[in-house]
Parts: C-alpha cells; sequence; structure tokens
C-alpha cells in the first residue's frame, strides 16, 4: 500500500557546501593542504599539521615561509616560492606532480614530501585554490641516501683491491 502522508520537509542545504566537501576529505590519514592562489594555506588536515610539526590553527592563513618553513629541493637547495608546486598549479590551473620536496622547519630537519597539487575553485568564487595531497617519504629519502653512500664505499673498496690484483695478472 502506498503510503500518501504528506512528504517530509528536506534537510536545509547547508550554507557553505564546498568548505564541507574539503572538510571530509581533508579528513583522511593522508596529509592533505589547501592552499590559496598566493600560497596561504586555507585549510590543512591533522595529519599535515603533524607532518610538518604544527598546529592546523597555526597553518592556516599563512604561508610555509611566514611560520619559518623553507622548500628545498632534493640536492638540498632552497626552492623559491614562485616554483612551489601548489603556486605552480594556482598559476597555471593545471595538476602538478607528483614532486619531491622537503620542507625544512626552524630548528627542525628537512621532512620529505612527495606531492600532487591539483587547482580547486573557479576565478568566480573567489580566484583558484590549489589541492596538495602529500606523502610522507622523509624514511625513503634517508634510506636512499644510505644505500647510496653504502654502494659509494663499496664500490672504493672493490676498486682499491681490483688495482693490485689487475697489475699482478695483468688484466
Amino acid at each position: 500500500m502506498w503510503n500518501m502522508a504528506k512528504p517530509s520537509k528536506p534537510a536545509p542545504l547547508e550554507k557553505k557546501p564546498r568548505r564541507a566537501a574539503r572538510a571530509a576529505g581533508l579528513a583522511s590519514f593522508a596529509p592533505a593542504l589547501f592552499f590559496s592562489a598566493s600560497g596561504r594555506v586555507v585549510e590543512a588536515n591533522a595529519s599535515a599539521a603533524h607532518a610538518l610539526g604544527v598546529k592546523p590553527a597555526e597553518l592556516e592563513g599563512r604561508t610555509l615561509a611566514a611560520l619559518g618553513f623553507q622548500t628545498v629541493n632534493e640536492k638540498g637547495l632552497r626552492v623559491k616560492e614562485a616554483l612551489h608546486p601548489w603556486i605552480r598549479a594556482a598559476r597555471t590551473h593545471r595538476r602538478v606532480g607528483p614532486v619531491v620536496f622537503g620542507i625544512q622547519g626552524p630548528g627542525r630537519p628537512a621532512r620529505w614530501f612527495q606531492a600532487v597539487c591539483a587547482p580547486a575553485g573557479s576565478r568566480k568564487a573567489g580566484g583558484w585554490a590549489v589541492a596538495a595531497a602529500l606523502d610522507n617519504i622523509t624514511d625513503r629519502i634517508h634510506f636512499e641516501k644510505r644505500l647510496a653512500a653504502q654502494l659509494r664505499y663499496e664500490d672504493a673498496l672493490t676498486s682499491c683491491v681490483a688495482q693490485p690484483l689487475c697489475a699482478a695478472h695483468s688484466c
């Protein structure tokens, strides 16, 4: 039998659906940040704040440089702010990444991340924002550096041993 009762009133729409959707997406375990076109942090989830060693409220509304962070490339050289992947994504309106970079805080060693940054929003909605999904690869970078050092050591050791052997046996 069909229920002919008056349908219930639909739930009121949320006033800021985009912010709620972003917040739901940011509630993940992976570090995620939303940047404005000028590079200011609009939102940060707890994982991103933890990875950087600050509270989410400290990040919002400020650039990473204003907080004392420096962005470095894989060689340890400082990256200009205009070349940050989130700034490039905002400027080009295209996805940038995956990009590997380090973020070095005041008095802290660099934390290494692999990031994918994608534009979100529109010019009409108050400018471009950029969503940045970060993967903390600090342990992997340290392992790769130790492995490279070990391989250099072994190469040096084997070249020292091989030279006298070759001289004695006319290699």
